[in-house]
């Protein structure tokens, strides 16, 4: 297991670099869900210039730049809404195929030689061409770039090391909001200490039947 601040090293013949959901949607002014903050946390993190970067160094040292986009039809056709998130693509008309809004954002546009894998779930791997590219390609080392790190980027990377490759995200490539990730961790200390709490009334009203 690879621990936090623990050096590792990257193959150029191994290694791919993903950049994941950088459209204008999620992270531009004017973007569908540029309410969330995400413009002024993209911004205030310098993560598109510093996304662009690391992909012109891969480029140049040969290792394959791959591209996901979330794109939806319009009216979100097809796009199971069974989760808030999803059913907020749909209602904010977002990421719709050919539209501005799911275009990549200036700077991290596909260039020639990169790949590109559509996808209409959170992670992805789910449903796309993302692991036949990476088999073709025999890369096994995944930098992780993107937005968001507590929801997409967290599933794509969870997922991956499920398939048996190695993982890595960069501080300053990930877009990402600490206050949200720490008002995530209370809600799920709050729901675990409910859950005890039950559990322990259950086991009391077992002892008195």
């Amino acid at each position: 297991m690879i621990r936090a601040n623990e050096t590792i090293s990257i193959d150029r013949d191994r290694a791919a670099l993903i950049i994941q959901d950088m459209q204008n949607d999620a992270i531009s002014e004017g973007g569908a869900f540029a309410d969330s903050g995400a413009p002024h946390h993209a911004a205030e993190q310098n993560v598109v210039e510093n996304c662009r970067r690391l992909a012109d160094a891969c480029r140049k040292a040969g290792v394959p730049v791959i591209h996901i986009w979330y794109v939806v039809e319009d009216g979100a056709k097809g796009l199971k809404l069974n989760a808030p998130l999803f059913e907020g693509v749909q209602n904010s008309r977002a990421l719709v195929k050919g539209s501005w809004g799911a275009e990549p954002v200036r700077g991290l546009e596909r260039r020639s030689g990169d790949l590109l894998v559509e996808k209409m779930r959170m992670s992805g791997w789910q449903d796309t061409i993302l692991e036949s590219l990476l088999r073709g390609l025999d890369r096994d080392q995944v930098i992780v770039t993107g937005a968001w790190t507590n929801m997409s980027i967290e599933h794509t990377a969870r997922s991956g090391a499920d398939r048996g490759l190695l993982h890595v995200r960069v501080r300053g490539l990930l877009l990402d909001d600490e206050r949200r990730l720490a008002q995530r961790i209370d809600q799920l200390r709050t729901a675990e200490r409910l859950d005890s709490d039950e559990l322990r009334r259950g086991r009391r009203r077992d002892r008195r039947v």
